[in-house]
């Protein structure tokens, strides 16, 4: 078992921005809790000064969701699950999946998971 947390970078749908954020916060955060093995989840917006140096190119991703998991294998077998297969069979037979994805998010968004190498220090 592997602690890990897994990032998401992501944009709104151009002028469904508040929309996005409403979905994003009061829904997803806590349908994305409720999967097996995930136990924190938080969302960052792009700070305004969040260039560190003259030449780092502009950001491609305005938001991105943080996600901890206490097993990580456990959790993205979960999570790819209810995304791909229960959403298909979902979908297919004309209900609601369990993992609603809104049409505020731009589908062209980048995710990885990163594997605990460390103990937490503070």
């Amino acid at each position: 078992m592997s602690r890990g947390i897994l990032l998401v970078f992501s944009n709104p749908v151009d002028g469904r921005e508040e929309e996005y954020n409403a979905w994003y916060t009061e829904h997803h955060l806590d349908e994305i809790l409720a999967i097996d093995g995930f136990v924190l989840a938080q969302r960052f917006r792009l700070a305004d000064d969040a260039r560190m140096t003259r030449d780092t190119p502009d950001a491609p991703y305005r938001y991105l969701a943080f996600y901890e998991a206490e097993d990580r294998e456990r959790a993205d077998s979960a999570l790819f699950e209810l995304a791909r297969r229960e959403r298909a069979e979902a979908l297919a037979a004309g209900r609601t999946p369990k993992l609603v994805m809104s049409p505020a998010m731009d589908p062209d968004l980048r995710t990885w998971w990163y594997e605990s190498i460390s103990e937490p220090r503070s």
